[in-house]
């Protein structure tokens, strides 16, 4: 908090902004500002529960920052404010009247003030980086100080400021085209994540029977104390030849799928080990994250274990997971293989092993196999794993590459020259 403002010089820039959508999500096409400043219709919103700090204009968001907020003992107080004093390298007052802070490194308030009460409350810079996204200040709301040094120099004196306190939002995720319900943690403990609130949010979809009450009851009651929790409200996914919408969930920035869907239609065996916490289909043991009694598993998992590959279609909006057997002689490769628009592509490091040839070295920082005259033949790589096509298989081995598409299955025999 600021004791003394004293009046600061604006400084303006040009500026040229990425254009977000929903609360944290980048959507590619560029917003140039016609003026130095934001327009002039735009407010900033800061939502507590999130730590983030919206621009709008015309009701629509432009930009979001990642903030932090007051802790539960000295929370940042909510309602309806203007931005009223703008500070270039304030100092620090202490509350407990100790003494003052001056510019540098060591002042908690960073580099620049942008005063919204005047008893002290603003948003301003940091020294602390890894204090942004957290409830951790005593009640102004810090920015990382590249981004408070670039809303500095666009927001005027006078600027709408909401602060709201929204436990509960719609994301769309414009690169994947999947919709969460994203439930963040109620901070201050103001209760106010229920199932209603979570119904009246589905309800504006369209989704009122999307989710059991018992299903939202479980979400909210499951909840980490200092994460959000993403629901993926359907993601289209493609297996096993078949179309089918799963469940996600988001841990860690990292989407996990419902297991079983997937797995049932690939035809693949699927079983609880309750000591494990882990899903198991065959040899493969899944770990699992448990939410309102269902199993949702990493897709790097899937793939890695099952030996899936799998990729987003961004023209389809869907998720395409292949699981495909590879054969040479008869015998079943560890590998796999999978069919694209290109053609046929098979694990390269399983070729290798399964036909015992010495004379081939892979290069994987070259994304290629070496021959015993040197020659280098170019795969791709994929899950860290090199594959080449079938067609370059055959120049450098003595074989023929069989498709059996229908069977999802590639039988490799060897070839008389």
């Amino acid at each position: 908090m600021l004791s003394t403002i004293p009046m600061a010089r604006n400084r303006i820039k040009a500026w040229l902004v990425a254009v977000m959508v929903g609360m944290i999500l980048i959507i590619p096409p560029s917003f140039v500002y016609a003026a130095n400043t934001i327009p002039t219709n735009s407010k900033l919103v800061i939502n507590i529960p999130s730590c983030t700090l919206s621009v709008l204009a015309d009701n629509k968001i432009i930009k979001t920052y990642p903030v932090a907020v007051g802790k539960p003992s000295a929370p940042t107080p909510l309602g309806k404010f203007r931005i009223i004093n703008k500070i270039v390298n304030p100092t620090w007052y202490p509350p407990d009247g100790s003494r003052p802070v001056p510019p540098g490194p060591d002042n908690p308030l960073g580099r620049r003030w942008l005063g919204f009460l005047p008893n002290g409350y603003g948003i301003h810079g940091n020294n602390n980086d890894s204090s942004i996204g957290r409830a951790v200040s005593l009640g102004c709301v810090r920015m990382h100080n590249s981004d408070i040094e670039e809303l500095f120099d666009r927001v005027k004196i006078g600027t709408e400021l909401a602060i709201t306190y929204d436990t509960v939002d719609i994301v769309v995720d414009s690169t994947s085209g999947q919709t969460h319900l994203v439930v963040y943690p109620d901070l201050y403990q103001h209760g106010m994540t229920t199932i209603s609130l979570l119904e009246d949010k589905l309800n504006e979809l369209g989704l009122s029977d999307r989710f059991s009450p018992q299903y939202l009851g479980a979400i909210i009651s499951d909840q980490p104390n200092s994460a959000p929790v993403y629901i993926c409200l359907g993601m289209r996914v493609q297996a096993g030849g078949k179309e089918l919408v799963v469940d996600t969930i988001t841990e860690h920035n990292e989407t996990l799928l419902a297991a079983r869907p997937i797995l049932e239609a690939l035809d693949l065996p699927i079983t609880w080990d309750s000591q494990k916490k882990a899903v198991i289909s065959g040899s493969a043991v899944l770990p699992a994250h448990i939410t309102a009694g269902r199993s949702f598993v990493r897709l790097h998992d899937l793939k890695q274990q099952l030996r899936l590959y799998g990729f987003w279609h961004q023209k389809e909006q869907i998720l395409k997971l292949f699981t495909w057997q590879a054969s040479i002689n008869g015998v079943i490769t560890a590998g796999g293989a999978w069919l694209d628009e290109e053609g046929v592509w098979l694990c390269a490091d399983s070729i290798i092993q399964a036909w015992n040839e010495e004379t081939l070295v892979l290069l994987p920082a070259e994304n290629a196999i070496a021959d015993q005259l040197g020659t280098k033949w170019y795969g791709r790589s994929v899950g860290g794993e090199l594959y080449i096509s079938a067609d370059t298989l055959t120049k450098i081995l003595p074989v023929k590459v069989t498709v059996l598409e229908n069977e999802q299955r590639l039988d490799i025999l060897s070839r008389a020259d």
